[in-house]
């Protein structure tokens, strides 16, 4: 598929891809920015969209995406901040246990900024949304090491912030 085609079946796509948004954040601004993050990520990786693959499909992962990691990146920043409904509790039901959620926030911040920076770096990226591949090419170790520096951040935060160690 040419880049042409491509960017004539992104257009084409974008009113669909438009709704879907709006399902997803019953934000009519919201949904605007979503698609709009969503072809951004979709022509930064044209070259990984496969010949014969449905690109309505490939689009609506994207934005599937692009939503779940943007939700992240908010519930953090509202967790960094302070806006939570009871501080210095955490909340460990159900398996999308966050590890700094409901935390003091003043502390966790504290400890995430002495803590090593080779450990750090990788679990403030992950927090922000990123992939584990992605994080690995941005920081330049192999996969298995930002898996495992992740891990260790968040067992180390955990310990220090009077946490059980919860798989997460």
């Amino acid at each position: 598929m040419s880049t042409h085609e491509f960017n004539d079946q992104l257009v084409r796509s974008q009113r669909g891809l438009f709704h879907y948004a709006l399902s997803l954040t019953h934000d009519a601004e919201r949904a605007r920015d979503l698609v709009q993050d969503s072809f951004l990520k979709a022509l930064s990786n044209r070259d990984k969209f496969k010949h014969g693959t449905d690109l309505k499909a490939w689009l609506t992962t994207i934005t599937r995406n692009q939503f779940i990691n943007g939700y992240r990146r908010q519930r953090l920043s509202r967790t960094l901040e302070g806006d939570i409904d009871r501080p210095g509790v955490a909340n460990a039901s159900g398996p999308d246990h966050d590890p700094i959620a409901g935390m003091d926030a003043r502390k966790a911040t504290e400890y995430l900024e002495r803590m090593r920076p080779m450990f750090r770096e990788p679990f403030k990226l992950f927090q922000d949304g990123f992939r584990y591949q992605e994080i690995a090419e941005k920081v330049g170790v192999p996969l298995g090491t930002v898996k495992s520096r992740i891990h260790q951040a968040r067992q180390e935060l955990m310990a220090v912030m009077g946490g059980s160690s919860v798989a997460v």
